[in-house]
């Protein structure tokens, strides 16, 4: 009788944990946590990345450099490159996420419009769209600017 018991108890729990996974949000996983999976795009990504956003109705350029060990974006300075963002990052499947080293996050979705314009969106809905450095973008026609 002991075990009947421990077996029914056994079952709901397990129900009950399927329906809780059913109904608890996905958790955002990458590549790197898992080895069944592959990285889609993160390769793609590594590189010197450009774009603009703007800022009290005035242009700021942001340079956007990924690498396999982090992030570093910055804005042009007075005496060199100012940066406004260093972590990790990480793209899969179209999701995007970003740790800064002081542990602030942010993550979105993208999308490559050619093999060298990517358009992110955050998680507050401002949209970039980045243009590799160097590279001439099919969707513009525009070459953006010679690295060093």
């Amino acid at each position: 009788m002991a075990q009947s018991s421990i077996g029914k108890l056994l079952n709901r729990l397990i129900v009950t944990l399927g329906v809780l996974a059913i109904l608890s949000p996905a958790p955002f996983t990458f590549a790197g946590n898992s080895p069944a999976t592959q990285p889609s795009d993160f390769s793609r990504l590594i590189g010197t990345w450009q774009a603009a956003t703007m800022t009290g109705g005035n242009p700021i350029p942001l340079t956007w450099i990924n690498r396999n060990e982090g992030y570093t974006t910055t804005i042009p300075g007075p005496d060199g490159p100012e940066i406004v963002g260093a972590g990790t990052f990480q793209a899969q499947d179209g999701l995007w996420q970003t740790i800064t080293f002081d542990g602030q996050g942010d993550q979105g979705v993208y999308h490559f419009m050619d093999p060298n314009t990517v358009v992110f969106e955050g998680e507050t809905g401002v949209v970039v769209v980045w243009a590799r450095q160097g590279a001439t973008s099919k969707v513009s026609g525009e070459r953006s600017a010679a690295a060093d």
